[in-house]
């Protein structure tokens, strides 16, 4: 029961995460960003989905991990910076791909 609320692998994911985007997406390549705008770096996200794909298939996510993970890359690209509706985007992206194929 207390390995159900062990966010650790998924915070320590969502930093890796973070920091691979923050370098991808240098904050400087969003200047005049709007929403919707994320389509124009789905290559630079290309891998970052493959990552997403392999800890979701390794990790046994629940809700709670998985809103863990999504809080914690929110926060961190929030704190580097990144506009709010980039954000919520790539968040979104992410958690669905976490929870595509489960039903926890």
């Amino acid at each position: 029961m207390l390995k159900w609320f062990d966010t650790r692998e998924s915070e320590n994911f969502a930093r890796s995460l973070a920091g691979d985007i923050i370098t991808k997406i240098p904050l400087s390549s969003l200047s005049g960003y709007k929403r919707g705008d994320a389509g124009k770096h789905a290559k630079s996200l290309q891998s970052l989905h493959g990552r997403v794909e392999k800890f979701r298939q390794g990790e046994q996510l629940n809700f709670y991990k998985t809103a863990k993970l999504g809080n914690i890359l929110k926060w961190e690209l929030k704190e580097a910076g990144y506009p709010e509706d980039f954000v919520d985007q790539i968040v979104k992206d992410v958690v669905v791909r976490l929870t595509a194929g489960t039903s926890a």
